[in-house]
């Protein structure tokens, strides 16, 4: 039995939610999902990042969820990390899958991800109990755990893309997928632009930074004691 990674980039196409929103499915879409997957803590990781492959309509994201459940059925999981999973990652998970099932489009999948919620250890829980500043970059630096940036400067897209999307720092962050970049790439989806080259790099982009989240994951849960990692899901919250 294994242990699961994951971690979902979003986008909020026609409104963006309010400070304490963020728990409110009806302002965001999935946009892509990255999952790592680790054998035992002597094992290397196994990573995957799969895109949504359409526009925003129901279809696209049952498409993407059962994938998404594909995937996680080839393999044995034990425990899931999430990083505010039980806050953000499950709560979306979760009702997205019981939308597309309850529309038909899907068959089981919110069962699925019930049962992960119930099996996830939310890593930001532990590192309250450690840190004041609980982003997961300042946590993992913290902790001595090197996080690869993802700069814009390393791909093939010109600086003055990033500045028209209203992007004006360095290295890519989550608000950036959020507000900006993940519509902008379900955008060029939509309109047939996958082989343009810079709608490939934004793809690569997008693929590397939430890669590197998943597989961090691991060294951040390696990082606390056993005694700190209990399992926390987004259904004991509510």
């Amino acid at each position: 039995m294994g242990t699961l990674a994951i971690d979902i980039e979003t986008a909020s196409p026609d409104e963006e939610p309010a400070y304490d929103e963020f728990d409110n499915t009806d302002y965001f879409e999935l946009v892509a999902v990255a999952l790592g997957y680790r054998v035992d803590d002597s094992s290397s990781v196994e990573s995957a990042v799969l895109f949504r492959d359409g526009g925003w309509e129901e279809e696209h994201t049952a498409d993407l969820l059962e994938r998404v459940a594909e995937w996680l059925g080839r393999r044995e999981i034990s425990e899931v990390l999430t990083y505010n999973g039980a806050g953000f990652d499950f709560i979306h998970l979760r009702n997205w899958a019981e939308e597309t099932d309850d529309l038909g489009l899907t068959d089981g999948v919110s069962e699925c991800f019930r049962s992960l919620d119930s099996q996830q250890i939310d890593l930001a829980v532990p590192s309250a109990d450690y840190h004041t500043d609980l982003s997961f970059e300042a946590v993992c630096e913290a902790r001595n755990i090197s996080v690869t940036e993802t700069e814009y400067e390393d791909y093939e897209i010109d600086s003055e893309f990033f500045h028209d999307l209203g992007i004006d720092e360095d290295e890519l962050k989550g608000k950036h997928v959020g507000t900006y970049l993940g519509e902008e790439y379900v955008t060029g989806v939509t309109r047939g632009l996958e082989e343009v080259p810079l709608y490939q790099e934004l793809k690569n982009m997008l693929l590397d930074y939430a890669e590197e989240d998943a597989i961090r994951l691991f060294d951040l849960y390696d990082s606390f004691n056993e005694s700190d990692c209990k399992r926390v899901s987004s259904q004991s919250q509510q």
